[in-house]
């Protein structure tokens, strides 16, 4: 017979072997190493005033395809116009007060044409009201307007994009003064302009070679007066003459030169006959293969600047011009993955990074390297008078001053993609996906 001591004994070694068995089976413990540790570089964030908005609402979104018209929303004389719940509302800027709706089964736009503001009904009717009251001027018939584009805004029209083509209507009453305007073998028009009752159009024409092509149009017949192969929108319009650039077509072995020719035909405005050609010559630098690009171009009164694609940005006389120009001056971006915004803003060259989005600088005066400094990727900048609004993939747009570079204010928006920033009077308007948010300015 086992006592009970020995019972209570082998309980004991039994117990302590259990507690054993776990720690005595165990692998040792180590710790997982990465196959690759690379440390990055985090930007300082950028420390400005946050301004907290006066008022936010929600529009309406357009699809994938068509997201971010250029007139999503709009803002004029301190009321702000957008589409929500597919009807037009207008808001008091300063407290998103609304002011009047209009309609029910509009398209996610609004555009402004002097005192109207231009809407589209689904089924393509075109309607004009009231920018003040929202009172409705008048409507056009259905299928006026194609879904997909906006329509044109002229200074007492409003030209309609439809299957037939482009169709002039007048903007105090709806008129249909022509119609069927169009390029048998293009898409488009993608830009119109109007100069002493000519339109010129320019569309993306399919052949051989894809190419752009301008084409002038009587704005009081929409006749066809002329067109101009190889070429986009034109650079200057002035005193009945048409300053084009020709595009720059990749030739046999350009890319083993650096040198580099820009073709500016000079047309007539009303006949497109050639009255002379400018050429304006430079380099790029580097060594073979050269970089191969049509330059930018942007004109500042009297001075062109060219982009060629280089590292460096070239500056020309435009009002002296003479045969075989050279450039008066040139200026360093820094890199070549910079490229030239536009015309100069404040004595100041304004570059776009491709690799970041954010706008850069170079001093007119004495080629001096200007930033604005983001602390993060930048979606889209706007310029308003003296400052620059620039808004961030990490849902943050900052403003800044053009001259000084400093941060004046800082904006949490929560957002990734952002349309136009507008402004009106002291008030600035945010445009994301869905929204709309309305911040005061710092005087």
């Amino acid at each position: 017979m086992v006592s009970k001591a020995s019972r209570r004994a082998g309980c004991a070694i039994l117990g302590a072997a259990l507690l054993l068995v776990p720690v005595l089976s165990a692998a040792p413990v180590r710790a997982e190493t990465p196959s690759l540790s690379v440390s990055g570089y985090a930007p300082a964030e950028r420390t400005a005033p946050l301004a907290k908005p006066l008022w936010t609402a929600s529009i309406d979104v357009p699809g994938a395809d068509g997201f971010f018209y250029e007139g999503n929303a709009a803002a004029e004389n301190g009321i702000v116009y957008a589409i929500s719940g597919s009807k037009l509302v207008a808001r008091s800027a300063a407290d998103g007060k609304v002011l009047f709706s209009y309609g029910k089964d509009l398209r996610p736009f609004v555009k402004l044409a002097s005192d109207l503001a231009v809407v589209v009904h689904k089924d393509g009717r075109i309607a004009a009201l009231s920018a003040a009251t929202g009172k409705r001027k008048w409507i056009s018939q259905a299928g006026m307007q194609a879904d997909g584009r906006t329509p044109f805004i002229g200074k007492d029209r409003i030209y309609a994009l439809n299957d037939d083509g482009l169709t002039a209507l007048r903007a105090s009453d709806g008129k249909r003064l022509w119609a069927d305007v169009k390029e048998p073998m293009g898409m488009g028009p993608y830009s119109l302009s109007e100069h002493d009752g000519v339109l010129l159009l320019t569309y993306v024409v399919s052949g051989a070679i894809t190419s752009t092509q301008l084409n002038a149009v009587d704005a009081a017949t929409g006749k066809l007066l002329w067109t101009a192969n190889r070429t986009g929108a034109p650079l200057l319009v002035r005193d009945g003459l048409v300053y084009t650039v020709k595009e720059m077509w990749m030739l046999a072995d350009m890319d083993r030169t650096p040198e580099r020719q820009i073709e500016m035909p000079v047309l007539s405005l009303r006949s497109g006959a050639v009255k002379g050609t400018r050429l304006y010559d430079y380099e790029v630098e580097g060594s073979p293969p050269y970089p191969i690009r049509s330059p930018i171009l942007a004109l500042d009164k009297n001075d062109l600047y060219v982009d060629g694609g280089g590292a460096k940005l070239f500056k020309f006389d435009f009002k002296s011009y003479a045969a075989g120009a050279k450039p008066v001056e040139t200026y360093f971006k820094r890199n070549e993955r910079m490229q030239l915004a536009g015309p100069p803003q404040g004595g100041r060259i304004l570059l776009v990074s491709q690799d970041n989005g954010g706008l850069y600088g170079i001093k007119t005066a004495n080629g001096h390297p200007v930033t604005w400094l983001a602390d993060n990727p930048v979606v889209r900048s706007e310029i308003y008078g003296n400052r620059i609004f620039s808004a961030q993939s990490d849902g943050y747009l900052y403003g800044f001053d053009l001259q000084t570079t400093e941060p004046l204010l800082k904006v949490a928006t929560g957002s990734r993609e952002y349309g136009p920033t507008l402004k009106t009077g002291d008030v600035l308007i945010v445009q994301t996906k869905g929204r709309l948010m309305a911040v005061k300015l710092p005087r």
